[in-house]
């Protein structure tokens, strides 16, 4: 019987200037969850971005998408172009 290897994930890091507090933090981050392509969260107020794991093959724009689908809060995300901070593509 074959075994599995760790699936692949893909690293964004998204700005989200609208995030302002501590609620908007964990809303964002309890959103994204329960999401089934999301393997992890970092939701940082004091640099207004979202870190975030997923399934190798999601695209950007769905994080977005889901971003901007927060329950009770308006919040606009783009990808981060920092050169430093690209996608990355790493199984884990």
């Amino acid at each position: 019987m074959a075994q599995l290897g760790p699936t692949p994930t893909t690293t964004y890091v998204f700005d989200v200037p609208t995030i302002m507090c501590e609620g908007c933090q964990t809303a964002i981050t309890n959103h994204l969850r329960t999401k089934p392509y999301v393997r992890d969260v970092d939701v940082n107020v004091a640099t207004q971005t979202a870190t975030v794991s997923v399934t190798a093959g999601t695209l950007a724009q769905t994080i977005i998408d889901d971003i901007s689908k927060t329950p009770k809060s308006r919040h606009e995300a783009s990808l981060h172009e920092d050169k430093d901070n690209r996608k990355r593509t790493r199984p884990k």
